[in-house]
């Protein structure tokens, strides 16, 4: 399916508010402050993600074809967060069922490469951003999310 308007809306209200991220804290999106974090994003210049970021990818498959990228510090842990961006993505899709009845399959993750992240504005459009921050033991950490409308999947493109 094409991401039609209400697709998009249906996906980017499925991103989950808040979550407890196991033993090791909680994760809340950040609102931003024009539009209390709904806004549709400019596209960004993916392959500066990579500079000092990790960028995992989750490809969508099913009733919509999407891609919800998610970027952390390189000095992190990147089993851990790498499980953050799949209890996101799982939420999201788990999400799109309950509320609007959209069936849809998830990858698992796939950490990009930088050729990989320099192909991403070719593989869908940028329909959104979010930062979600992990509030743990008094430090608080930044995740990106990004989602990427009519996606291909990066492995369609090659595991550069």
């Amino acid at each position: 399916m094409n991401l039609g308007q209400d697709a998009i809306s249906q996906l980017i209200s499925a991103l989950p508010r808040n979550f407890d991220f196991y033993d090791l804290g909680n994760v809340e999106l950040s609102p931003t402050p024009e539009t209390g974090g709904t806004e549709t994003a400019e596209t960004p210049e993916f392959s500066k993600l990579l500079e000092d970021h990790h960028a995992i990818a989750f490809s969508f498959r099913g009733e919509l074809k999407a891609l919800m990228v998610v970027t952390f510090d390189k000095g992190l842990d990147l089993s851990t967060y790498s499980e953050l961006g799949n209890i996101l993505a799982s939420r999201l899709a788990m999400r799109l069922y309950d509320d609007s009845g959209v069936d849809v399959l998830l990858s698992p993750p796939q950490t990009l490469s930088a050729t990989q992240i320099e192909i991403l504005p070719r593989l869908g459009s940028l329909i959104a951003q979010r930062t979600y921050r992990h509030f743990d033991r008094g430090q608080i950490v930044t995740i990106n999310t990004f989602l990427l409308a009519n996606a291909a999947s990066t492995e369609e493109h090659g595991n550069a």
